[in-house]
């Protein structure tokens, strides 16, 4: 990253182990910062979890959807005459 220019964002940089190995969730040093695991994770716009399922990507999705349609609610009706 240094030989790039890049810098890591601690606040935004998360990671995610997919493996059965008991040590997965072990912190990851990345120089110096230490990043920790998490369940999910987000690219592109599109949520996986650590078992590889669109479990988080879905709920996100629905989350969304019922938010837009709250907010349509409340959003007068017009009259056509």
């Amino acid at each position: 990253m240094t030989s790039n220019q890049l810098q890591l964002n601690p606040a935004k940089t998360e990671f995610l182990c997919s493996t059965s190995a008991s040590d997965s969730n072990s912190p990851v040093r990345i120089g110096n910062t230490t990043v920790l695991p998490v369940n999910a994770v987000r690219d592109l716009g599109v949520y996986l979890n650590a078992d590889v399922s669109m479990a988080a990507h879905v709920t996100a999705t629905v989350r969304t959807c019922f938010a837009a349609l709250r907010q349509i609610r409340y959003v007068p009706r017009s009259t056509v005459t």
